[in-house]
């Protein structure tokens, strides 16, 4: 590897946030330049290679590293241009949340601009983890390739990519342990009761978890509110089940969009080709006309010489 003077030493701990922090790519690139070679190019066709002291660099797609993966479409209003369409991957970091790392790789014309763009404060943890990767090659990158030139556009997709951080956040981070205070009381007691190994039968669940909310005064009313409670939570299942299954078809309809949109691009990228041939035939064809005239002209001015020679009298 080539390492950049004075980068940061590895600290010796035993607390495994940090040991799993400190060996992630986020933190390497900064420093090791085999690290940043390795996330450089979005796609690597199979002919490129890049060598560093004499062995390949590995390609490492950081959406192979993503849990809960999402497709998410971000179209920009970009004035005098047609309407662009630009598909975000985002999930939670494997590791998560002991993993202290998110924010966006973004890529210009397959190549990375700025890796990990923090554009979410995470206070209280949230955002912790989530990461995306897009292609934003509608915004112009800076000279250096170290950043975007800052605009308009630049600002509408920082906004957006928090927006999305933190609804995705809203929608996931119960899957990391997290008290998603967004869902409904019966849920995330129901959530906390499965996370700590009670199964799914109502009757394993922990009293305390199920009670939390709802305060008693005798064991008769904690009983009722307790059968309450779980016919609440089998309804509650039942809701969440559907909007998983909602989720599930609106993710589907965002893959068959996405897919369509690839569709179209590529056919869209072999009629340009087409074009671009005709074109170059065209312009040989007006060269050789070109060509054909001149030579023509120059024929027809020595003939006119020759005939002016001669002194030939035209006839009337």
């Amino acid at each position: 590897d080539i390492l950049i003077t004075g980068a940061q030493k590895k600290v010796k701990t035993n607390k495994h946030e940090k040991l799993v922090t400190q060996d992630y790519i986020a933190n390497r690139l900064r420093y090791s330049l085999r690290a940043y070679a390795s996330i450089l190019y979005l796609r690597v066709p199979d002919s490129f290679r890049i060598i560093l002291r004499g062995k390949d660099v590995e390609p490492h797609n950081v959406v192979n590293d993503l849990l809960y993966r999402e497709c998410v479409l971000y179209k920009p209003q970009i004035a005098g241009l047609p309407e662009l369409s630009i598909v975000t991957t985002i999930g939670f970091v494997k590791g998560a949340p002991d993993t202290d790392v998110q924010g966006f790789n973004v890529y210009h014309k397959n190549r990375l601009i700025t890796p990990f763009w923090k554009v979410a404060s995470n206070s209280y943890g949230k955002g912790r983890g989530v990461v995306g990767i897009l292609d934003a090659s509608f915004i112009k990158p800076t000279h250096d390739k170290q950043d975007f030139e800052k605009s308009v556009l630049h600002q509408r997709l920082e906004n957006r990519l928090k927006e999305m951080t933190y609804e995705y956040w809203g929608l996931h981070c119960h899957r990391l342990g997290y008290d998603n205070k967004s869902l409904p009381k019966a849920s995330r007691a129901l959530y906390r009761a499965k996370q700590t190994g009670a199964g799914s039968s109502p009757a394993s669940v922990p009293h305390q978890l199920l009670t939390a909310d709802v305060p008693t005064s005798s064991c008769v009313q904690s009983s009722m509110r307790q059968k309450r409670n779980f016919d609440a939570l089998g309804v509650i299942s039942d809701i969440n089940n559907h909007q998983t299954k909602h989720r599930d078809v609106i993710q589907r309809k965002r893959f068959h969009e996405y897919k369509t949109l690839t569709l179209e691009n590529d056919k869209l990228r072999d009629e340009c080709l087409q074009y671009e041939e005709s074109e170059k035939q065209l312009v040989e064809k007006e060269q050789k006309l070109r060509y054909q005239i001149a030579k023509e002209t120059k024929k027809y001015e020595e003939l006119l010489e020759e005939l002016k020679l001669l002194d030939v009298k035209l006839e009337t």
